[in-house]
């Protein structure tokens, strides 16, 4: 798209499409590894370089990620669209690679050594334990009728805390 052509919007599709112009001048003017996807509001999905960078995270925020076993894992989740929507149809492509993903935001914030030291300022605003770890991809198994459990996953689990981030989706759904 253009630069300056498009039209501000309010609401999830707004801050998608802001999201998305963003991230296509941000990715070239700092020569990222990234790909756009292919529709009427490209969006950009970045990789990995060979210095140890990736367009998606902040800098301070990738290194603790690669740090740890279970946050680095959370990297190699499947985006599901990739095969369709990349010009390279690259089925290796990843959900925290796009510049939509609320699980990148996540962890971009909560990842950051500032955040995620026992002492924070976040935990302290969440009262989240010092010792509590942060859990992405969390399955809480939730307890149903007739001792079935709930298979859904939760973006972060920190301590008794669950936090589900909705970034750009605009088709939440409502239930008891």
């Amino acid at each position: 798209m253009p630069q300056g052509t498009h039209t501000p919007q309010y609401g999830s599709l707004g801050l998608r499409q802001e999201l998305c112009v963003r991230n296509i001048r941000w990715a070239t003017k700092k020569a990222l590894l990234h790909e756009h996807t292919l529709g009427k509001f490209p969006s950009v999905l970045y990789r990995p370089d060979g210095d140890g960078r990736h367009g998606n995270f902040y800098p301070a925020s990738y290194r603790r990620i690669l740090d740890d076993p279970g946050w680095r894992r959370r990297l190699g989740k499947t985006h599901t669209t990739a095969r369709r929507r990349l010009l390279s149809h690259d089925a290796e492509r990843c959900e925290l690679d796009s510049c939509n993903s609320s699980d990148a935001l996540l962890m971009n914030i909560f990842c950051h050594p500032s955040a995620s030291s026992p002492a924070s300022a976040l935990r302290k605003f969440l009262s989240i334990s010092p010792d509590a770890q942060f859990v992405f991809g969390h399955r809480p198994r939730v307890p149903m009728k007739n001792d079935r459990a709930d298979c859904t996953e939760v973006d972060l689990c920190a301590g008794d805390l669950l936090i589900e981030a909705k970034l750009t989706e605009g088709d939440f759904q409502t239930a008891r």
